[in-house]
């Protein structure tokens, strides 16, 4: 996906790929974090809620949860953007959904499950980046 910035670096799809697998796989890693977050600041202004969804995970696994929150998130069908959007609501201390939210979906398989679940028992992540300020 890098390739595919390097040659294109206006492809919306390649940055969303590239921010989704480092924030999801690479998190405790502010360097890469900072990376992803350079290709999907673009997202601030879009109306896709993959790209939205990105873009507040990005910022979530910075710290920066009250630049997190996911417009669509709780309407849209994908597992992984509900996880998302429960993780932010309990970073943002909305206990109750952010807790309703992520025992409802951890009753499916999904990318992020054993997270979500981490969540549930009171283990939150550290942010990685607290100081970051984009």
């Amino acid at each position: 996906m890098n390739r595919s910035l390097a040659t294109n670096p206006e492809s919306i799809v390649a940055a969303n790929n590239l921010a989704a697998l480092i924030a999801d796989h690479q998190e405790d890693r502010s360097d890469r974090l900072m990376l992803a977050f350079s290709h999907v600041k673009r997202f601030a202004t879009a109306t896709n809620p993959l790209q939205l969804d990105t873009l507040a995970w990005v910022h979530y696994r910075l710290g920066q949860f009250g630049q997190a929150p996911a417009a669509g998130a709780a309407t849209h069908p994908n597992a992984v953007l509900h996880f998302h959007y429960g993780a932010v609501l309990l970073a943002l201390g909305d206990v109750v959904e952010g807790r309703q939210l992520l025992e409802q979906i951890t009753k499916e398989e999904f990318p992020g499950r054993g997270e979500a679940r981490q969540l549930l028992d009171g283990n939150p992540p550290a942010p990685i980046a607290p100081a970051f300020t984009p």
